[in-house]
């Protein structure tokens, strides 16, 4: 499928040129842009916090999302036992925002709040959820549950008519995580269609992250051009979030690929954006593809010092070959070596593993052929 004709020429990887804060409702379609929208947002939410800080509660972990600020998520679940104590309008709300937990390490937490806020939902007791129901989504498929992320989409698209371009875009992520490949190209091309029409850059971001993880193996160039496409949408409308997840699915194609220095520049952008955002267990997935990446290369004590780390459910479920990179290397060190080395990385800490990922990804850079030296790097 075109994508070209939504968009701007394509450029590469290191293109990083003005970095414009998109702080904007993903309800709206066409909406004031950049630090306007972000002016206009952040002052209303701080004027009703003296009347209404569960309102502010909620508006703050959405913009925070969006620029990788996650600290505002725990407003969110600071405030649920006294809204529960008093059956306060907004606790399905807060419920959903506090889904998001997983950003700051806190799975079992965001595993307790889908439920919670589920039930809040069906009671009907509480204000309408009408823009966040995603949230449900997205933490059922970063734990790895990948039916019940399909099954909650599923539901929220029925609910109700309207667009849903964040469900249908975590509805195509959970659908070619689970090999349901015809079903995610149509979910993911019925929404570059509809995004294409809309101006809010993060939509046609949304939409091009769906296309390229979806057409990944059917249409391996035109997945490759619609995320570099995305990821400079995003870099430029100062998108952070949708700068680190596309950059992660284009260091496991480019990998894949055979474009190795490019793998190095997305996966050091990724893993970079994680740990500066304090967003650790989002590096995993990275991680898993870094990985790979150093089996591929040969450096088999490197790739398994990183795999138990990175070995979590959203990396087992969606990065297929991971799986076959550690059975791989166990056969090649064997299985005494390897748990020798993976044990060794599962007990770092985020900061050392970090610090040894983008040691290794540097070594990964200076071994390779000077016929693979010649791409731009991305900061």
């Amino acid at each position: 499928m075109q994508v070209s004709r939504f968009l701007p020429p394509s450029r590469a990887p290191h293109g990083l040129a003005r970095r414009q804060p998109i702080l904007r409702d993903q309800s709206s379609e066409s909406q004031p842009r950049g630090i306007a929208a972000s002016q206009v947002a952040l002052p209303e939410c701080f004027n009703v916090v003296g009347r209404e800080g569960g309102y502010f509660a909620i508006v703050a972990p959405f913009l925070g999302y969006w620029v990788e600020q996650y600290e505002s998520i725990t407003w969110a679940e600071e405030l649920i036992e006294p809204a529960k104590a008093v059956g306060h309008r907004r606790l399905a709300q807060l419920y959903t925002m506090a889904v998001h937990r997983y950003l700051t390490g806190g799975v079992k937490e965001t595993a307790r709040y889908i439920e919670a806020a589920r039930a809040a939902i069906d009671s009907v007791r509480f204000d309408e959820i009408r823009d966040w129901l995603d949230s449900i989504g997205t933490g059922y498929l970063t734990m790895g549950q990948l039916e019940r992320s399909m099954e909650w989409c599923r539901s929220v698209i029925a609910r109700r008519p309207g667009t849903h371009y964040s469900t249908r875009l975590f509805l195509a992520l959970a659908l070619t995580s689970a090999g349901e490949f015809d079903a995610a190209m149509a979910t993911a091309q019925d929404l570059l269609t509809t995004a294409g029409a809309a101006d809010n850059p993060h939509l046609v971001c949304s939409a091009l992250l769906a296309f390229g993880w979806a057409y990944r193996d059917a249409d391996p160039a035109g997945a490759l051009d619609a995320l570099r496409r995305g990821l400079q949408i995003a870099q430029d409308s100062g998108n952070r979030q949708m700068e680190s997840a596309i950059a992660v699915m284009l260091s496991r194609l480019v990998a894949r690929d055979g474009e190795p220095t490019d793998a190095c520049d997305y996966l050091t952008l990724s893993l970079r954006h994680y740990f500066d955002s304090g967003c650790f267990k989002m590096m995993r997935t990275p991680l898993a593809i870094l990985a790979v990446f150093l089996d591929r290369l040969g450096r088999y004590e490197s790739a398994a010092t990183i795999s138990e780390f990175a070995a979590s459910p959203l990396a087992r479920a969606s990065i297929a070959e991971f799986s076959t990179t550690i059975a791989h290397l166990r056969g090649v060190l064997g299985a005494e070596t390897y748990a020798y080395f993976a044990d060794a990385g599962a007990n770092m800490t985020n900061a050392a593993m970090a610090a040894y990922a983008f040691e290794q990804i540097d070594q990964a850079r200076a071994q390779l052929p000077p016929a693979d030296l010649g791409h731009p790097r991305a900061n």
